[in-house]
């Protein structure tokens, strides 16, 4: 997979969880998904129907502007790839590090640990 790709994934990834696009985040999200991370001092785990939920629950309007974002550093390897994306959306910042495995000819997102901070 190249770079060009896997911005493609992520830009996906990103459109799909800050709009609540439940469809789209089902075929990203590899079956036994899970994330982690913190919210302020609050720890927080969800597996991928509670990720799915979350998002759902935090929707953007579809009116409403993409989060800012950048890839701060990615890995590709042969059936895995890493990357750490930070964005911005409603003066919180992002910090996330994705774990893609290539699944049956797809790339899939595995895990995902986060932070949010003002």
């Amino acid at each position: 997979m190249s770079e060009a790709e896997i911005r493609e994934i992520v830009k996906t990834y990103i459109c799909s969880a800050t709009f609540g696009q439940e469809d789209r985040l089902r075929a990203l999200l590899h079956p036994n998904f899970q994330t982690a991370g913190q919210i302020g001092d609050a720890e927080h785990w969800f597996d991928r129907d509670a990720a799915i939920a979350s998002c759902i629950r935090n929707a953007q309007p579809p009116e409403a502007p993409m989060p800012i974002w950048s890839i701060k550093s990615m890995t590709i390897f042969a059936q895995s790839a890493a990357v750490v994306v930070e964005s911005r959306y409603n003066e919180a910042l992002f910090t996330e590090i994705l774990t893609f495995l290539l699944c049956a000819g797809d790339w899939r997102l595995a895990f995902k640990s986060f932070e949010i901070s003002a």
